[in-house]
């Protein structure tokens, strides 16, 4: 009998186009969340690491996406809607708040499409996906939980965040907390 290594495990889960794409999400996702933290520059700089995702992803598959029945609408999505959005929204307002969220639309856009073509390609990659989407799902609950307004939308949750340290609850972009209507 042969030792494997500690390794051995996790060998089946590597994958270089999935940690490569994945890492170029990663490296793009702060920049795009959160603009107003950043120098200008990185703005751009992250949405050329999504697009050098795309082109990585062609290189080493051979294909730009894995088609699934979202193609269409997510096409119309953020080939009409989201420009018609832009436009219509005043100059003010569209710097102050329709370009950073179109940012994090893309950010998802891209997200979406890394995990539909690496899932779809082998199974242990399906539940890497599967698992990152539960506990990135139980991050972002934890942070809601912690840092939205709660107080008149449900009282005994309201008096639970008052006994949380403030710094806990200023987060970016959010120094009033989180709105119970988005979360």
């Amino acid at each position: 009998m042969t030792d494997r290594g500690p390794l051995s495990a996790v060998r089946p889960l590597w994958d270089t186009p999935f940690v490569v794409d994945g890492l170029l999400l990663l490296l793009a996702a702060p920049a795009l969340y959160f603009p107003g933290l950043f120098p200008a520059w990185a703005v751009p700089g992250s949405l050329l690491l999504l697009a050098l995702g795309w082109l990585w992803r062609r290189a080493s598959l051979g294909y730009f996406l894995q088609r699934t029945p979202m193609d269409w609408p997510l096409f119309l999505l953020f080939g009409v809607m989201l420009p018609v959005s832009l436009w219509a929204s005043p100059p003010p307002l569209r710097q102050e708040l329709s370009l950073p969220r179109a940012y994090i639309l893309v950010w998802n856009l891209c997200l979406f499409w890394t995990v539909a073509t690496h899932s779809r390609r082998r199974v242990e990659l399906f539940h890497l996906a599967v698992a990152g989407l539960v506990v990135g799902s139980m991050a972002i609950a934890g942070v809601s939980l912690v840092g939205t307004q709660w107080p008149r939308k449900i009282p005994l949750l309201g008096s639970f965040v008052a006994l949380l340290p403030s710094r806990v609850l200023s987060l970016p972009g959010a120094e009033a907390g989180i709105n119970a209507n988005q979360v």
